[in-house]
Parts: structure tokens; sequence; C-alpha cells
């Protein structure tokens, strides 16, 4: 409260935390002159469109209006078209891959998946890795399998929890108290922990720019690290689609 009555250039703040000091009246964003959501996909993903709505018209209509995300889902795109006057699109993310990672695609069935995951846990023993998943569902499924049938230390993180809840899972995992982390997309970006050896891609992901994400959390650093991505033959053109994002032309498949 007493920062903000010292007039900042600079407001950084949660759409929640912001629409509170504003029916507090300790928030006045009518002389706002910028406005920036950062990791837009993420929040609108999380569901605080209507949140950032409620912003975005705080402010005056002579502004403008930034949208930085690692990902340009529709929702982004009808919320620049509803609040941009022709808006620009400049994409700077590179495509291609750490060459510190080695990455390896092995097709399967879904019947077969769950023990070939096993399979390469046990044989590889990772120091930390990482098992990416599509739904939150699939995420606590995985994770409870795993604790059930391997003797590795597993965690699981996901959207069904509590930000305190998946702080505390981050912290045991920096610690490296969890071996094997089971994860949905929620952790593709911002999990920066040392020691991560493997990724797992336990199916492809639905936007395939997550792969990228998704196996950027080893060979950080300058160090190397091993990705898997197990497919079934029904995804076999979602490969080449993600071959050809990755420019990925050598991409090892036993």
């Amino acid at each position: 409260m007493q920062k903000l009555k010292r007039d900042p250039h600079v407001i950084i703040g949660t759409p929640g935390r912001l629409l509170d000091h504003i029916r507090r009246k300790s928030l006045d964003l009518s002389n706002v002159k910028t406005v920036i959501l950062d990791e837009a996909d993420q929040m609108l993903a999380n569901g605080f469109r209507e949140d950032i709505e409620a912003l975005i018209d705080e402010t005056p209509k002579k502004r403008q209006l930034l949208l930085f995300s690692a990902t340009m889902p529709d929702d982004a795109k009808r919320l620049a078209r509803k609040y941009m006057h022709h808006p620009a699109f400049l994409d700077v993310a590179e495509k291609a891959t750490a060459s510190t990672v080695e990455q390896r695609i092995y097709e399967t069935t879904f019947p077969r998946k769950f023990k070939l995951l096993v399979r390469h846990l046990t044989e590889m023993n990772p120091y930390m890795a990482v098992v990416f998943t599509n739904t939150r569902e699939e995420a606590h499924e995985l994770a409870g399998k795993l604790q059930e049938e391997t003797d590795f230390i597993v965690d699981e993180i996901h959207g069904d929890m509590s930000q305190s809840q998946r702080n505390q899972v981050i912290r045991e995992f920096e610690k490296a108290r969890i071996q094997v982390l089971v994860a949905s997309d929620i952790a593709a970006r911002g999990l920066d922990v040392e020691g991560i050896t493997h990724v797992f891609n336990y199916g492809i992901p639905r936007n395939l720019e997550y792969y990228i994400h998704r196996i950027g959390r080893t060979g950080r650093a300058k160090k190397e690290g091993v990705s898997y991505l197990f497919y079934v033959p029904e995804e076999k053109k979602r490969v080449q689609e993600l071959l050809r994002l990755t420019r990925n032309t050598d991409l090892c498949t036993p």
C-alpha cells in the first residue's frame, strides 16, 4: 500500500492482486500508458481471461498493449483482436532445440507405453527425471502407478494442486529428494532445476511447441541431457510435424 502511494512508474502484479487494489481504491489505472501481459498463453489457460479483460478495461483506450507469449493459441489471438488495432505479430522464438540434449523417439502402443517407461527408468536410473503428460489426470494416475510399481521416489505436479503445494514439490525436487517428477505442461516452462538428466515425453504434446519447452528442462548450463518421446502408430503425422517444427532431421529413432 505504501509503495503504491509513491506513484511508481512500473507496477508488476498478478491479475487477482491488481483487481483487489482497484476495489480498495489503492490503485488507479486511468493514466496507464502501457499494459504488458507476460506469459499470456499461460494466464489464459489458467482461467484468468475475465480478470485480464477487467484490468484492461480499467486502462485508457489510448494505451499500448503488449502480449508476451511462448506460444500463440487462439485465445491469445482473440484477446489481441478485441483490444488491439492492426496488431503486429513478432516471432522471435528459436524453434531449434538445444544441441546439449540427445533426443530419442520410440514407437510403441498404448498398452506397452507404461512398461516402456519403467524399462527406461530402470535401465537409465536417472539422477533426476521429469515425465511429462498431456493432462493433469494422466499425471496423477501415472505418478501413482510409478510409486506402486517401481522403487523410485516419485511425486507429481499439475494444475489440480494449489500454488503452495506445487511450490513445496519443486522445493523437494530442487533438493533431489524426488528422483522422478511426473508433470503436466504447467511445468514445461519456468521449471529451472539443476540436475535434471532425463526428460520423458509420455506422449506428444497437444501444442507441439511445448516439446521444445519440455526438453529444455535438461541439458541446461552446457550440461548434457537426454529426452525420450513415446508415440503410437496413429501419431506418425504428428511426429513428422514435430521434426519440421524443431528443424530436427537426425532425431534418433531406435
